[in-house]
């Protein structure tokens, strides 16, 4: 019985670790997805309509494998977007897209911390600081600890504007709105020097970001909607954030879409 329990216990030490199950890319329907044992885990539409998926870096986690997934977009406004599959007992889980468009991009996984960093810019083809994005649940959030972070105000931004855009409206009611607008934006967001001290709450910046798909739609909304919200996006500290908060939109409202594409656009051309 002893030798029989000793085997045993041999036997299953000696097991084999289970096979890694790598992402891989197929087409569906015309378009690239991202499979996972199988199961989309990522579509084009996801990616911000990606032409193509490439699976890049990889890294060990504890509790299985992370993946850098290269989202190339075939345009000039941002021809680079990334995903990291996480993949655990053979399922994946995707992030919303993020990255500064750069085309370059480095994956690690460290003392449980998954982080990827790429060179910032302001403009396509202009590098600036590295910026770091680190996975926090199942997205990837932009942190500045790559760069001396300026002071920060201590109380998170107010942003409670009286008027409500909800929907197209004539042009009497757009230069209405918009002049409620101008009157009751955060004056620092329009800064770039302030906006980086801003705190802003993650409700607080879709709310504002929601206004601002909005508003740009608007008769009148452009180019004066984009000239306001550039700061903002364009942000070390807090552009990341507020194109996330737009994909998340853009997944249900077509106007989200349109105004993210504009003001990577609009930010490309400054």
């Amino acid at each position: 019985m002893s030798v029989a329990g000793c085997d045993a216990a041999g036997g299953a030490a000696g097991a084999a670790p289970p096979a890694v199950v790598r992402p891989t890319i197929a087409v569906r329907d015309g378009a690239p997805v991202v499979l996972v044992g199988g199961q989309v885990v990522l579509t084009a539409a996801q990616a911000e309509e990606a032409a193509r998926f490439r699976v890049g870096a990889q890294a060990d986690i504890p509790t299985g494998q992370v993946y850098l997934i290269e989202a190339p977009s075939g345009g000039s406004a941002c021809p680079m977007r990334y995903v990291v599959v996480t993949v655990k007992a053979g399922r994946g889980v995707a992030t919303p897209p993020f990255g500064t468009c750069s085309s370059r991009a480095a994956l690690k996984a460290q003392d449980g911390k998954v982080v990827v960093t790429m060179p910032g810019f302001s403009n396509i083809g202009a590098p600036g600081p590295a910026r770091t994005f680190r996975l926090q649940g199942d997205r990837m959030t932009a942190t500045d600890e790559t760069s001396p972070q300026p002071a920060t105000t201590t109380a998170p931004l107010a942003y409670a504007p009286t008027f409500r855009c909800e929907g197209l409206v004539d042009a009497a009611a757009a230069d209405a709105m918009l002049a409620k607008f101008e009157a009751e934006y955060p004056k620092p967001l329009v800064s770039p020097a302030l906006v980086e001290g801003q705190r802003i709450a993650p409700a607080t910046l879709t709310r504002i970001v929601t206004d601002l798909s909005c508003l740009a739609a608007q008769i009148g909304g452009d180019p004066f909607v984009p000239e306001q919200a550039a700061a903002l996006f364009a942000s070390r500290r807090h552009g990341a954030d507020a194109f996330a908060a737009l994909d998340r939109l853009a997944v249900s409202d077509e106007q989200a879409a349109r105004f993210r594409d504009q003001m990577k656009a609009y930010i490309a051309a400054r």
